[in-house]
């Protein structure tokens, strides 16, 4: 299961986590957004990692020191290194990618 991440816990959920976490930068707008979500909820649960979700349209600070601010995206996280970066385009790639991880 997700949780809902906002500016004000950015840090303290994602960069601060001991524990990998994939950060599932989203927006209502993106349809594929909703159409990977299973995805990578599945992909999580098997990585033993923490999925977070982060509205961009609502809390644009959090991405703004690591990558695009306006597009969405999931990025697999440890601490403040990116681990790896995946686009909305190809969902089949992403999920090969993120299951690189963990």
């Amino acid at each position: 299961m997700a949780t809902e991440v906002t500016d004000a816990t950015f840090e303290n959920e994602v960069l601060q986590n001991d524990k990998p976490v994939l950060v599932d930068f989203w927006a209502e707008w993106c349809g594929p957004c909703h159409a990977v979500a299973p995805v990578l909820e599945r992909i999580a649960e098997e990585k033993n990692l923490k999925l977070v979700k982060v509205n961009i349209d609502e809390n644009q600070e959090s991405r703004a020191p690591l990558r695009d601010p306006v597009d969405p995206q999931h990025d697999p996280l440890r601490g403040r290194r990116t681990e790896g970066e995946c686009r909305r385009g190809d969902a089949q790639g992403d999920a090969r990618a993120l299951a690189r991880v963990g």
